[in-house]
C-alpha cells in the first residue's frame, strides 16, 4: 500500500504511538492512567485502552478531500462565494506576509507573491506586476497546510472516535502502537524494530525517566506528538512534555486527537499550556525545558509532520512543494488593528479558525473568502448534526456522560 494522504490503516482503536511499518500492532495499557480516571471509564477511548482491544482495519479517506472544514465562517454559505475562485490557470496569491522554511526553521517574508500551478507551488518572488490570475490577501498572513501527527478515524465498532481533518490536507502513518505510562527506554527494548521506520508517539504524558526517554525519542525516526486539545481545553494537556521535547532537540509535531479541528486554537494551546507548564516545572524539573513561543507552535504543525513522514514536499511554501496553503486574516477585528501587523505571528495568538479566509489543497480551493467550496453548509451542518444527535443519544443510553465537577 502506497503511502500517501488518502489512504489509512488504522491498527490499533486509541492513540499512542503512530508507525509507518504495517501488519504489526502493539497494545500495553495501564488502567491507572489519568484520561480513564477523569472519564470515569465511559469513554470509548478509555475503554478501549482498558480491554486492550486491537483492531486491525483498512480505513479509506472520501476522495472528496474536507480537509478545509474548520476554517469556515458561521454565517457564510457557499453560494456567497462560488464567484470569483481561480482556476485552470496559474494563480498568484498576494499575502502581506509568506510563511516560508529557514533552514530547520521558518521566517516571514513580507509583499512577496506565491504561484500555484496545478497541485504545486510554481515560485515565491518579491511583489511584483502579473497578468496572471490575482487573489488579494492584504492584511492576511499566508501559512502551508498543517499536519495532525495524531488523530482518530471513525471504525465500524464505534460510531465515530474523532476526526481526521488538518488545516491543509491529511496525513497518516498506517502503523499505530498504542501505550500509556511505559518508560519508552523499556517498550524499545522489548520491540528494537520499532525506530526501524518512521514512528510517531502522541502525548507521552506517562513517562517515568524523563531522561532516559528523551534520548530515545531524540531518535531521527521518532516525532513527538503533543495534543494540546486531548481530553478537552483545560484537562490534562498541560501533562504532556512539550517543553521538555523542543529542549531535547526532539521531532516535535501538533495533533488534534479528538477533540478540537481547529489547528490554529491547537497551535495556541500548545505555545500557552507549554509556557505555563515551564514556567511551573523547570526549576524543579530533572531534564532542562524551553519556554515555547509561537514560532516552535508553527514549526511544530508543519515542517515536524513533514519531516516526520518523510515528505519535504509537504508543510512548507517553496517552489516544488505541494500546494497545500491557508490564509488568515491577522488584522482585522479582535485579531488585529486594521492594517497588516509588524509581527504576524503574535497576532495568531489571538486568531482561531474563524480567521481563516482562504484554503487550497492540491492546488484545489476549497474554501474562498471564509466561504466553504465543496459542500453548501447549511446541509453539511444538518448532517452534522443529525449525526451527532444519532452518536449522543447512543452515549447516553451507554452511560458515558459524567456530572463536570463545579
Amino acid at each position: 500500500m502506497e503511502f500517501n494522504r488518502r489512504t489509512v490503516q488504522l491498527s490499533t482503536l486509541a492513540g499512542g504511538i503512530l508507525s509507518g511499518r504495517a501488519g504489526h500492532a502493539l497494545t500495553q495499557f495501564h488502567r491507572n492512567e489519568p484520561h480513564a480516571f477523569q472519564h470515569g471509564g465511559g469513554c470509548p477511548i478509555c475503554q478501549g485502552a482498558q480491554s486492550g482491544y486491537v483492531a486491525e482495519i483498512p480505513a479509506y479517506l472520501p476522495k472528496a478531500d474536507v480537509g478545509g472544514l474548520l476554517y469556515a465562517q458561521a454565517s457564510t454559505t457557499r453560494s456567497d462565494a462560488t464567484h470569483g475562485v481561480p482556476t485552470g490557470q496559474p494563480v498568484v496569491l498576494q499575502p502581506s506576509w509568506v510563511m516560508v522554511p529557514d533552514g530547520d526553521g521558518i521566517t516571514f517574508l513580507r509583499d512577496h507573491d506565491v504561484i500555484v500551478e496545478g497541485d504545486q507551488i510554481a515560485d515565491v518572488r518579491p511583489r511584483k506586476s502579473t497578468e496572471d490570475q490575482t487573489v488579494d490577501a492584504t492584511g492576511q498572513i499566508l501559512l502551508p497546510g498543517f499536519i495532525s501527527g495524531h488523530s482518530l478515524l471513525p471504525l465500524k465498532h464505534w460510531p465515530v472516535v474523532g476526526s481526521n481533518r488538518t488545516a491543509g490536507s491529511i496525513h497518516r502513518p498506517r502503523r499505530a502502537v498504542s501505550f500509556v505510562r511505559w518508560r519508552l527506554s523499556t517498550l524499545f527494548r522489548m520491540d528494537r524494530g520499532l525506530l526501524d521506520q518512521p514512528l510517531f508517539g502522541a502525548h507521552c504524558s506517562g513517562l517515568e525517566n524523563l531522561e532516559e526517554d528523551l534520548k530515545v525519542m531524540a531518535h531521527p525516526n521518532f516525532t513527538f506528538v503533543h495534543c494540546p486539545s486531548a481530553a478537552g481545553a483545560g484537562q490534562s494537556p498541560s501533562q504532556q512534555v512539550y517543553p521538555e521535547t523542543l529542549a531535547a532537540g526532539v521531532n516535535t509535531s501538533i495533533g488534534f486527537d479528538t477533540h478540537s479541528n481547529d489547528y490554529i486554537e491547537n497551535i495556541k494551546q500548545a505555545t500557552i499550556q507549554g509556557r505555563a507548564r515551564m514556567l511551573l516545572l523547570h526549576e524543579a524539573s530533572s531534564v532542562p525545558m524551553k519556554d515555547p513561543t509561537v514560532w516552535d507552535g508553527l514549526n511544530s504543525a508543519t515542517l515536524a509532520g513533514a519531516r516526520g513522514l518523510g515528505r519535504p514536499d509537504l508543510g512548507r511554501i517553496e517552489a516544488g512543494a505541494k500546494a497545500d496553503l491557508s490564509t488568515v486574516d491577522v488584522s482585522g477585528l479582535l485579531v488585529g488593528n486594521g492594517i497588516a501587523p509588524r509581527d504576524p505571528w503574535n497576532n495568531l495568538l489571538y486568531a482561531n479558525g474563524l480567521s481563516v479566509r482562504n484554503v487550497v489543497i492540491d492546488g484545489v480551493w476549497k474554501v474562498r473568502e471564509g466561504a466553504l467550496m465543496f459542500e453548501d453548509e447549511n446541509t453539511l451542518r444538518s448532517r452534522g448534526g443529525a449525526a451527532a444527535t444519532k452518536i449522543w443519544d447512543q452515549m447516553e443510553r451507554d452511560g458515558f456522560f459524567v456530572e463536570m465537577p463545579k
